[in-house]
């Protein structure tokens, strides 16, 4: 509701920064009390900016790093919709209702500005989809880019065929953390 079309007033929302100091603020108050944090008095690009973090500070992207090489080869196929239809049923429940909620609202942004498409690719893409590196591996994100945003562009023009309603992956169990006590037991 705070991001969405009519409050950006002709703004290309994603591509300004929020102040900075503002998004690592209101970051640390969430993660602190989210009772207290109001996003109504907040200006629109650090709201934005703070989507952006709390995407790219997942410990895995959205679209996971084992769907990474199969997405972009499936903005390669003939029929992407379909392709990328059979990935995304295969993401937990949580990712694929986090990430198609989320490319249905870009979407939205893009169909008003059509000039916003390279840009929310360019701002989402690595957060919502990249390779996992390895130690040692010399290539970096720079390198991938161009697939990434170019993938995330194709995943655009075909969201609505992507995450048809029938190909929603089933409920999953519940999954709690108990923090540094389950990390320590496990280890």
């Amino acid at each position: 509701q705070y991001l969405s079309p009519s409050t950006q007033k002709g703004a290309k929302l994603f591509s300004i920064s929020g102040d900075q100091e503002e998004v690592k603020s209101l970051a640390k108050a969430m993660d602190t009390n989210l009772s207290v944090v109001t996003l109504e008095t907040q200006d629109v690009h650090v709201i934005a900016s703070l989507l952006r973090l709390w995407l790219i500070q997942l410990p895995e992207p959205l679209l996971t790093y084992s769907k990474y090489n199969d997405i972009v080869t499936a903005c390669k196929a003939e029929d992407q919709g379909k392709a990328l239809s059979a990935i995304f049923a295969t993401l937990p429940r949580s990712n694929w209702i986090t990430t198609q909620r989320l490319l249905k609202f870009l979407s939205v942004m893009i169909s008003k500005d059509s000039s916003m498409t390279p840009i929310i690719a360019v701002a989402f893409g690595p957060a919502m989809l990249r390779p996992k590196r390895r130690e040692g591996q010399l290539r970096s994100l720079l390198e991938d880019l161009p697939l990434i945003t170019d993938s995330i562009e194709c995943i655009l023009a075909n969201v609505d065929k992507a995450f048809a309603k029938d190909n929603e992956p089933a409920e999953e169990e519940p999954q709690i953390w108990g923090g540094v006590e389950q990390q320590e037991e496990a280890e």
